[in-house]
């Protein structure tokens, strides 16, 4: 196989895993779809909020044990590979569960979904460490942006086509299902989607990567500190991403606030997703085109500053007048302002998610490229609480919680303003077999 095919097909692999797994996310999102079968299950946002920690934190805490031993090895797909089987494992006993746990306990059931939630994602943890390697290595610098594009822009097709399905499936009067057989529907095609977009991944031929000297975890946990102290922008980025989690802890309540507050239909949440889709979708070739011609310092500045949108959207609906008005199945003015919250995020998540990897991508050294994911995914872990905080003061004021995220969004654009754009020192990084 020569350079060029090879480069190619890993490319290509990486935007069809990245595409299917966007699909399996919109059926699944703890923020969205889950939020609402946890409020159809105990009505609780504490629990929506503990779904969506316990997802967080299980992305991030593998980074402690295993980033040391991925490190120091010079193959990492092996890793990816076992962490796929774990997923699927999970995905499929949680689909499998919902059915007999609702009829039995809806608080089990609740409890079911959490837990799956943190088993899936450390299984996702233990693999993004590799996943993240194999891409550093084998996708140049100034084609990552068009490559996190690709991957966003066909998964928010494939998502705008979930939130469809979602709508129709929780819409008993068409679908014909009811709680919960109509979420096990939603999570068997989601499992579906899941395995292929995985699978996809897994058929990637990895070169030898750059091996460091495995060390004790120990001094593994003394050197993430050692690493702050030495790269300022590596600070930054981590002062970057506490501010982007608080102003993020506004988000799996929208769901919740729709429904206990505005009173809208579970069928809503379809809509709600694929609007966040499209959003997603029209900003992914902006967030792409800029990353690769402009910069990532300029994506995480102007992502930052469109993170401000959403909580702020919908704390000025505290000012709105509960005027009843029909809109599209709209029954208040509320509700028919609301869908603009789901919009502004949407159009946000893109560019803080690809600023923050590809910036993270030029700012390490390739010997220790996983060590500076992994600690920063540690760093982080304790700042998954927020979302069950969140949900806490939504007892007290549900716009309480949409003013503090608001007021979080607006420092982290100070924060990314203070980054340094470390393209022109970039070294190119390797593009194909050695």
């Amino acid at each position: 196989m020569s350079e060029a095919t090879f480069v190619r097909r890993t490319y290509l692999l990486g935007i069809i895993n990245g595409a299917l797994f966007s699909a399996f996310s919109a059926l699944t999102d703890p923020g969205t779809v889950t939020a609402a079968l946890i409020q159809a299950a105990v009505a609780s946002p504490i629990a929506v909020g503990l779904a969506v920690g316990a997802n967080g934190v299980g992305w991030n805490w593998p980074s402690l044990l295993v980033a040391n031993r991925i490190e120091s090895r010079t193959y990492k797909m092996p890793y990816y590979r076992v962490a796929a089987v774990g997923r699927w494992t999970t995905v499929a006993l949680m689909t499998a569960l919902i059915v007999p746990l609702a009829r039995y306990s809806r608080s089990l059931l609740a409890a079911m979904i959490i837990l799956g939630f943190f088993i899936y994602s450390s299984w996702g943890g233990m693999g993004i460490l590799a996943f993240n390697d194999v891409v550093a290595r084998h996708v140049p610098p100034t084609r990552r942006g068009a490559f996190w594009a690709w991957r966003n822009i066909l998964g928010g097709v494939l998502g705008f086509l979930a939130g469809m399905f979602v709508r129709f499936i929780l819409t008993p009067s068409r679908s014909g299902f009811a709680f919960p057989v109509n979420f096990t529907v939603i999570y068997a095609v989601a499992f579906l989607f899941n395995v292929a977009g995985l699978g996809a991944f897994c058929m990637i031929r990895e070169t030898p990567g750059a091996a460091a000297r495995r060390i004790p975890l120990s001094l593994q946990m003394a050197l993430g500190p050692r690493l702050l102290r030495r790269d300022a922008n590596y600070r930054r980025l981590l002062a970057l991403r506490v501010c982007s989690q608080f102003a993020r802890g506004a988000l799996p309540l929208f769901v919740p606030f729709a429904i206990s507050q505005l009173h809208v239909p579970d069928s809503a949440v379809g809509t709600y997703v694929s609007i966040s889709v499209v959003f997603s979708l029209s900003a992914t070739f902006l967030w792409g085109r800029m990353s690769d011609l402009r910069g990532n310092r300029r994506v995480l500045l102007r992502g930052s500053a469109a993170l401000v949108l959403a909580p702020a959207i919908a704390l000025a609906l505290g000012c709105v007048p509960d005027t009843s008005v029909a809109f599209l199945g709209m029954k208040s003015l509320r509700q028919a302002l609301f869908p603009l919250v789901f919009a502004a995020s949407g159009f946000a998540a893109q560019g803080v998610g690809i600023g923050d990897t590809n910036y993270l991508f030029e700012i390490a050294p390739p010997r220790r490229r996983i060590s500076y994911f992994g600690f920063l995914n540690v760093a982080t872990i304790p700042l998954f609480a927020i979302p069950a905080l969140a949900g806490a003061l939504a007892g007290v004021s549900y716009y309480l919680v949409f003013a503090i995220s608001t007021a979080a969004a607006l420092l982290g654009v100070a924060v990314a303003a203070s980054l340094e754009e470390p393209r022109e020192r970039l070294e190119p990084a390797p593009g194909g077999r050695k």
